[in-house]
């Protein structure tokens, strides 16, 4: 039963790892270079959602291609 359950591990990381994503990081300020957290970053035709964090930082994984991102935030222009 053991080996059995390794098995059915090892073959569910190898399908993770084939999947290749990437890492898409920054960070959002204003003019003055202030940092704007709760900014929410979405990717256009997708359902991924994301808000950056205190810092304005924020991350997504994603796999290759080419993405339209959106960055809301209520009440700023």
């Amino acid at each position: 039963m053991r080996s059995f359950l390794l098995a059915i591990l090892l073959g569910f990381s190898v399908n993770v790892f084939a999947q290749q994503t990437l890492k898409l990081s920054g960070k959002i300020s204003n003019a003055q270079s202030e940092s704007l957290s709760g900014v929410e970053i979405s990717v256009k035709d997708a359902d991924i959602k994301k808000i950056s964090n205190i810092k304005g930082e924020y991350n997504i994984n994603l796999k290759p291609g080419t993405y339209t991102l959106i960055f809301s935030l209520s009440g700023y222009n």
